[in-house]
C-alpha cells in the first residue's frame, strides 16, 4: 500500500515535473478537499493591475504549494482553496494592497466577491 503511494507519487512527480503531483492527480484526501474548498467562504483575491505591474513575481516562489498566484489574479478569479493553504506567504511578499484575505462565496461557478480583508 504505501510502496504504492510512493511509488506512484515519485513517477507523477518526474512525469509532470511538479513536486506535488501526486497531491493534484492521485491524493484521495483531495477528492474530498475539493468538494468542500469550492464553497469557502476565505479565499485569496488580488488587484489585476497591481499584479501586472509587479516584476519580481516573489509569490510564485514563496508559495508551498506552488499556485500560480498571477494567473488566478490577472484572469479576475480568487485562488481555489483546494490549492491553497492559506499560509498568506503570497500576500507577504506581494507589494501592499496587491494580495489580500477575500471574503466571498461561489454561486454556480463564477467567484462573487462581497468585502476584503486586510487591504
Amino acid at each position: 500500500g504505501n510502496a504504492l503511494y510512493w511509488l506512484v507519487g515519485i513517477v507523477l512527480a518526474v512525469r509532470l515535473r511538479d513536486n506535488r503531483a501526486f497531491c493534484k492527480v492521485a491524493c484521495p484526501v483531495a477528492v474530498i478537499l475539493r468538494v468542500t474548498a469550492r464553497p469557502a467562504l476565505v479565499k485569496i483575491a488580488g488587484d489585476a493591475s497591481a499584479c501586472a505591474q509587479c516584476r519580481s513575481k516573489a509569490c510564485l516562489t514563496q508559495c508551498p504549494m506552488d499556485v500560480d498566484v498571477p494567473a488566478y489574479v490577472s484572469s479576475g478569479r480568487r485562488v481555489l482553496g483546494s490549492e491553497c493553504i492559506m499560509c498568506q506567504h503570497c500576500v507577504a511578499v506581494c507589494p501592499p494592497n496587491t494580495l489580500t484575505m477575500s471574503v466571498g462565496f461561489d454561486l454556480g461557478g463564477d467567484e462573487h466577491v462581497r468585502e476584503g480583508i486586510g487591504a
